[in-house]
């Protein structure tokens, strides 16, 4: 583990869900021994493993260069109620991000409103990727909200999969020698994350969705502020 205080947060925050009340945190192994075959944690009869987990491949880099566009619904008002919604990877490292943002900061503040109600998509000289936007009718409250869209499931099994087998490697030696293994899946985004997709994505890889030398596996979600929350996926 490195020294990561949010991860420290997500496995002291499991540890109110798991029996016996009161099991404290006894050693981390990966961060006193410094190598690939350590877990990060024992917790009384439990051995732990946590890893963070993506909602897409390439999410996190996605979302710092989305971070671009976002600050546009920040400084936005409108009088009327607005949802915009850009492809997953619209940006990329080499174009003008700056002058991308500005572009579709004026359309949404000066030609916006102009549009009907409903769907529309638009395509912007300037902006290398098609809006899906949709004008909505006096019900909404006014504003933007800028959102990106779901890319699909297709690749989220494979990359859930690959990820857990190296957890699951780290686990065994524990389950064989009588720990209670859990595996712990932190996501940071909450974007396009569900507990019903993480449950599904291992269902996809794993017969049943059962791992083989896990004994309990829970999904936490640290998207919003304070403790992360945590649901038991099996």
């Amino acid at each position: 583990m490195r020294d990561d205080p949010l991860e420290h947060r997500a496995i002291q925050g499991l540890l109110r869900h798991l029996s016996p009340p009161g099991v404290a945190i006894d050693r981390w192994p990966d961060r006193e021994e410094r190598n690939a075959t350590s877990i990060d944690a024992i917790a009384g009869p439990y051995a732990i493993e946590h890893t963070c987990v993506d909602s897409f491949p390439g999410q996190s880099r996605d979302t710092s260069y989305f971070a671009a566009l976002a600050a546009i619904e920040a400084d936005t008002c409108l009088n009327h109620s607005l949802f915009v919604s850009v492809p997953v990877g619209a940006l990329s490292p080499g174009q003008d991000w700056t002058a991308v943002a500005a572009r579709i900061r004026h359309w949404v503040r000066e030609q916006s409103n102009t549009l009907s109600l409903g769907h529309h998509s638009v395509a912007l000289e300037g902006v290398p990727f098609v809006m899906n936007v949709w004008r909505r009718d006096e019900s909404w409250a006014p504003g933007l909200r800028l959102g990106r869209e779901d890319p699909g499931d297709a690749e989220f099994g494979a990359m859930l999969g690959n990820q857990v087998r190296r957890k699951i490697v780290k686990l065994s030696p524990h389950k064989e020698s009588g720990s209670t293994t859990v595996l712990l899946l932190e996501t940071r985004c909450g974007a396009l994350m569900s507990g019903e997709k993480m449950k599904k994505g291992l269902i996809t890889e794993f017969p049943g969705g059962l791992l083989p030398g896990v004994d309990q596996v829970w999904w936490a979600d640290s998207s919003c502020e304070g403790m992360p929350g945590y649901l038991r996926l099996y």
